[in-house]
């Protein structure tokens, strides 16, 4: 499900799933794959907690904030097993080979 979210330049994006809040710098980027042409950042993250998750953040706007984030959009944030967070990884690290 969509979430969207308006937050202003400098403060931190939290994400929830399953009604917990987190934050990107509170988890471990395990891969990333942004697309910045279409204001797309897709990510596989273990949060501080052990689970994994897909998150997909989508901008509203052609613009990001000053420090390179996304300030407005929506996200998708999805549980992974470890087997599929592998897989996602492995992905990830061919496009950005290729990318």
């Amino acid at each position: 499900m969509r979430v969207t979210f308006d937050i202003s330049p400098f403060e931190m994006f939290y994400f929830s799933h399953d009604g917990i809040p987190y934050s990107i710098r509170d988890s471990f980027i395990l891969a990333e794959k942004p697309n910045l042409a279409a204001n797309i950042h897709e990510s596989v993250l273990r949060t501080n907690d052990g689970k994994n998750i897909w998150l997909t953040v989508v901008g509203d706007t052609e613009e990001n904030s000053e420090h390179g984030g996304i300030i407005r959009g929506w996200y998708v944030a999805i549980d992974l097993t470890d087997e599929h967070a592998a897989e996602l990884i492995k992905a990830f690290s061919l496009w950005s080979r290729h990318g």
